[in-house]
């Protein structure tokens, strides 16, 4: 695995907002990617403490992590006070997120901190949470071989962030696992956006129908067809 799709660097700003440096962070995708190639056999995630008033909103979810070289585990918290205000209303998710990333980076033996664990000062769309499969060539502007041609975009933070790259391959991979090929995945994923070009779906949309996905609420508009007779 190249370095790149390991790690990536973010600025260090100081009380005014100044950026005075960088710093080097894992990616949750090249976490996850290392654990596959360790024979990842399982993810699991437990919810140790649901956010409410008496707790300070504070979510907690442990994670283990099994790969052939054995079990790994990580807490993750996350509170109104230690995320970006734009995922304050998803803190069950961020926790679960910042559990896995702990528990890979110890199965995969990395000490370097993973952008998904950083507090509030991060944007939400510097933190990249999925893994590259193979796609259909035309949606990506790849070659179909699940290969980007274009370098990966630069973070923003705009309501209408188009869906990244490697959320699309995700969704096409969790559909994958349901009997559901490439061909019709994309058609499946163009009626569940209501969109003509899924380069006009959006970040928020394919976060929130992948969190379904992850949940076992699968659509009705991404359900296997059925066999002909």
């Amino acid at each position: 695995m190249k370095k790149a799709d390991l790690t990536v660097k973010i600025p260090i700003r100081d009380k005014d907002g100044k950026v005075v440096g960088e710093k080097e962070v894992a990616r949750y995708a090249g976490l996850l990617g290392l654990a596959h190639e360790d024979g990842l056999r399982k993810v699991t995630t437990t919810l140790i403490q649901i956010p409410e008033k008496e707790n300070g909103m504070s979510a907690i979810v442990r994670a283990e992590i099994e790969t052939r070289k054995g079990l790994f585990s990580g807490l993750g918290d996350a509170s109104p006070g230690n995320v970006n205000r734009k995922v304050a209303s998803h803190l069950i998710r961020m926790a679960e997120t910042r559990a896995k990333a702990r528990a890979l980076r110890d199965a995969v033996n990395i000490g370097l901190v993973a952008i998904e664990e950083l507090g509030s000062d991060m944007d939400e769309d510097e933190v990249i949470e999925d893994t590259p499969v193979e796609i259909p060539a035309g949606d990506n502007g790849g070659n179909g071989k699940g290969e980007r041609d274009e370098p990966a975009p630069k973070f923003e933070a705009r309501p209408d962030t188009p869906m990244t790259d490697n959320q699309r391959r995700y969704l096409f991979r969790l559909l994958a696992e349901r009997g559901i090929g490439a061909e019709d995945a994309r058609e499946k994923l163009h009626l569940a956006f209501g969109v003509e070009s899924l380069a006009k779906a959006t970040k928020y949309s394919a976060s929130t129908l992948i969190d379904q996905i992850q949940r076992g609420e699968l659509p009705e508009s991404l359900a296997p067809r059925p066999e002909a007779a």
